[in-house]
């Protein structure tokens, strides 16, 4: 399912919008050294079988359950705490997204030509599943107003869109 997304910059202003559009879930219970099974609040937005990053590790598991990564290869050397509500701080895991290939459209309205289409600064983050996208200032002279925007990935010949929402471009006050 698709986030709503809304970005916003001044006319002629270059600029770098960072977002997640990445599922992660959190530990539910210690996760030991080289465990088999590691128990999470939730997989969902997870692939049935893949890796995922515990705490900035790889670790790639053979199946899921609602609420459990199973038959984990790769698990971190040191051992994760289970959450506070148990005693512990809670290690964060996030989807993998080596390999994934994104693109960023904006456009006058949903079904108009694009007038950005995909720029080249659209950076991922496999760790987190970070997004970074920069707009030059040439990128960003479009007339003030709004716009529709979406950012798709492409990852093993199929398309998901992760955020639709607008882009807005506002005229720079020259008042103090």
């Amino acid at each position: 399912m698709a986030q709503l997304i809304s970005l916003t910059c001044f006319k002629g202003e270059a600029v770098r919008f960072n977002f997640c559009l990445n599922p992660f879930t959190v530990t539910t219970a210690d996760t030991a050294n080289g465990a088999g099974t590691v128990n999470v609040v939730s997989t969902a937005g997870f692939p049935a079988a893949g890796t995922f990053y515990l705490e900035g590790a790889a670790v790639t598991y053979s199946a899921l359950t609602a609420t459990a990564f199973t038959g984990c290869a790769g698990t971190p050397t040191s051992a994760y705490p289970a959450p506070a509500a148990q005693g512990g701080a809670g290690a964060v895991g996030c989807r993998d997204v080596t390999g994934w290939t994104t693109r960023l459209t904006i456009r006058k309205n949903a079904i108009a030509d694009p007038v950005i289409l995909n720029p080249a600064g659209v950076i991922v983050s496999p760790l987190g599943g970070v997004f970074k996208v920069v707009l030059t200032k040439a990128q960003t002279t479009q007339p003030a107003g709004a716009y529709a925007a979406d950012f798709w990935r492409t990852d093993a010949g199929s398309e998901t869109a992760l955020g639709v929402g607008s882009f807005t471009v506002q005229q720079e006050s020259l008042n103090p």
